[in-house]
């Protein structure tokens, strides 16, 4: 059963992200306001053992992190957009051992 017996993840060979701003708020007058996404990043990739080869598997996709930032008293960032194209296969990974 999954998330018991493996783990279904994605072994990446190449991706493409992005993320941009796609909504913001700012409730009265605007002066010097500045709204930004600073920088985005994957998070860290993960590592793992095939449960049907074995073997090592690494690159495992866990995400895109993204820092922002609003400059103004009254404004706020509402929606972020974002696309994330991935090419790789799914592999099946054991569980961590908790002990």
């Amino acid at each position: 059963m999954a998330g018991q017996d493996y783990l279904v993840r994605f072994a990446l060979d190449e991706w493409s992200p992005f993320v941009a701003l796609s909504a913001i708020f700012d409730q009265a007058q605007s002066i010097n306001a500045g709204y930004a996404v600073n920088v985005w990043r994957s998070n860290h990739f993960d590592s793992g053992t095939d449960i049907v080869t074995k073997q090592p598997v690494g690159n495992l996709f866990s995400g895109v992190n993204a820092d922002l930032a609003v400059s103004d008293s009254d404004a706020w960032i509402y929606r972020l957009g974002y696309n994330i194209t991935l090419l790789g296969r799914i592999v099946f990974i054991a569980p961590p051992v908790i002990e």
